[in-house]
This record gives structure tokens, C-alpha cells and sequence, in this order.
């Protein structure tokens, strides 16, 4: 009876522990925030990558379009393909020249993909004189 009394006097004066049940609810909040942390960061990494991987094809882009001011030649209607090392990866990439509305110029289209990857990553135009 003694030991009823002595629990029954420590919480009357607002001397009281964590619960389980308390305990319990506070981990599993810890857990939930903690991973949403990590798929957030994750997340972060993977458009790192992809942001990383456009910049390079950008650059890729604009480097042959230098290349194509620098040595013009005739302006080939069909892809012309090649490959380029940029950022220690292998590019893809291929250029076209179209008709334009503007007279006297020509478009040119170049495309910049990843090696056996459907589609481009960069896509530039430009008009460019005729020869």
C-alpha cells in the first residue's frame, strides 16, 4: 500500500516520466522526417547529374557550332554525326542546315545526346549565312 501512495504523491506534485506510448510516437516522427531527408537529398543528387550532364551537351553544342563558323563549308541538308569528349564523357551529337523564312540565311540545327540514348539533351538553331 505503501508504494501505491508514493507513485500516487509523484505525480500529484508534476514529477511524471515519458510514457511508451509517448516514447514510441516520437520515433516514429524521427523516422518519417529522417527519410524524407534522405529522399530529398537523393533527389537533390540526381538533378545535380541531369543539370551537370546539360551543361556539358550545351557546351558540346556550342563548341561545334564554332567549329562550323571557323571551317564553313557547304551546307549539308542531311545529320552529320560525330563524337566529342567533354567532361570526361563521350557526346553525341549532329548538325543539319534547313531553309529559313529569312532570306539569304539557312538554319542550323544541332542535337547533342548521350552514346546510344534516344533523344537530345541540347537542341540549338541558328541562322547562319548562305556560301
Amino acid at each position: 500500500m505503501m508504494l501505491r501512495s508514493a507513485s500516487v504523491h509523484k505525480r500529484a506534485c508534476g514529477q511524471r516520466g515519458m510514457v511508451l506510448l509517448e516514447i514510441l510516437v516520437a520515433l516514429v516522427i524521427l523516422a518519417v522526417t529522417g527519410s524524407a531527408v534522405i529522399r530529398l537529398a537523393a533527389q537533390q543528387l540526381t538533378m545535380l547529374g541531369q543539370l551537370k550532364a546539360t551543361l556539358y551537351a550545351g557546351w558540346v553544342a556550342d563548341n561545334q557550332l564554332v567549329q562550323l563558323h571557323l571551317a564553313p563549308g557547304p551546307h549539308a541538308r542531311q545529320w552529320v554525326q560525330g563524337q566529342s569528349l567533354m567532361g570526361g564523357s563521350s557526346w553525341r551529337w549532329r548538325y543539319r542546315y534547313t531553309d529559313s523564312d529569312v532570306r539569304g540565311t539557312d538554319a542550323l540545327e544541332i542535337e547533342v545526346s548521350r552514346p546510344g540514348e534516344q533523344g537530345s539533351l541540347v537542341s540549338l538553331t541558328t541562322l547562319v549565312a548562305r556560301p
